[in-house]
């Protein structure tokens, strides 16, 4: 079960590029949904490497459309941090508030929100 884990994370996040963060970057609005994925996702990553998202995760939460874009602002920085989350979480430095915080990023939303289809 870990591996297949591991391999669909692998999968989900090659899919990830800094063109496509950089295109996100430059909408002037997005949904409700994508700034609570975005949000729970930078929760996740936020400081397990002294590299890439060194911010705190209880700061993201429920932030502006244009308090995210700033935490992007360098895509490669996230791209990395969503790479190397698997190996911080085995190495035991995801820290312990990252998933609380991530949680209530998505909680804010209903979970048929969440599930749609709907474009940024």
């Amino acid at each position: 079960a870990r591996r297949s884990a591991f391999e669909a994370i692998s999968i989900a996040q090659e899919s990830i590029s800094v063109k496509g963060i950089m295109e996100l970057q430059r909408q002037t609005e997005v949904s409700e949904a994508a700034k609570a994925v975005l949000s729970a996702a930078m929760c996740m990553v936020a400081g397990v490497d002294d590299a890439s998202m060194q911010v705190d995760a209880a700061g993201i939460p429920l932030g502006s459309w244009s308090d995210l874009r700033a935490l992007l602002g360098k895509p490669g920085n996230f791209i990395n941090a969503l790479r190397r989350f698997p190996y911080a979480v085995d190495s035991g430095r995801l820290q312990d508030s990252n998933v609380p915080s991530s949680r209530q990023c998505l909680e804010a939303l209903g979970a048929a929100e969440l599930s749609g289809e709907d474009d940024l």
